[in-house]
């Protein structure tokens, strides 16, 4: 079965996508369920990790999940410009598939989210927040691909303090359907 990346990445495509079962059964449901709220696969470099996290990205899909990838490296590093910017696009297909759906109500919060995330009386911080609130109340799941790009080599500290907090409100505050 091909495998094709998702939107943005250039990790995840896999021509002939095999192994990883043991990984697979134990993951799959326990996203799906909402048994598992965060999933971190670490490894050597061209190990599959970024294949594995776009199968299970494709597989929550047909679940009714958005996926919202956002890829990282040492040239191109996150920032909170960008996660805004995935977060928009995410949320403006979940306001579209809202609205298909007969539900206005989700899908103008969900464009009210967006219209917020271009205000510049909002600080970063409050954006970031809200992006929070979001995920809780949708099936969303965040990709960070490649994300130890953004780290300290060293120490491991997460380099952007926006990035930092973003991080900590996320781990700390994710409660609804999404999955990071």
């Amino acid at each position: 079965m091909v495998q094709d990346a998702l939107p943005g990445m250039k990790e995840g495509y896999a021509e002939h996508f095999v192994g990883r079962r043991r990984e697979q059964q134990r993951l799959l449901p326990a996203l799906r369920s909402g048994d598992l709220q965060v999933v971190i696969i670490t490894g050597m470099g061209g190990s599959g990790k970024s294949a594995l996290a776009t199968w299970l990205a494709r597989k929550l899909e047909t679940y009714g999940f958005i996926p919202i990838p956002v890829p990282s490296s040492k040239e191109n590093p996150l920032n909170t410009a960008r996660l805004l910017q995935a977060f928009g696009d995410a949320f403006r297909e979940a306001a579209r598939k809202h609205r298909s759906e007969g539900s206005t109500r989700k899908a103008n919060e969900l464009d009210s989210l967006v219209n917020d995330f271009k205000n510049p009386d909002l600080t970063v911080e409050d954006r970031m927040h809200d992006v929070v609130g979001a995920l809780n109340r949708g099936q969303f799941l965040l990709l960070l691909d490649n994300f130890e790009s953004n780290l300290d080599e060293s120490d491991r500290h997460i380099l952007d303090a926006e990035i930092s907090g973003f991080y900590q409100n996320l781990r700390d505050n994710l409660t609804g359907g999404s999955r990071p």
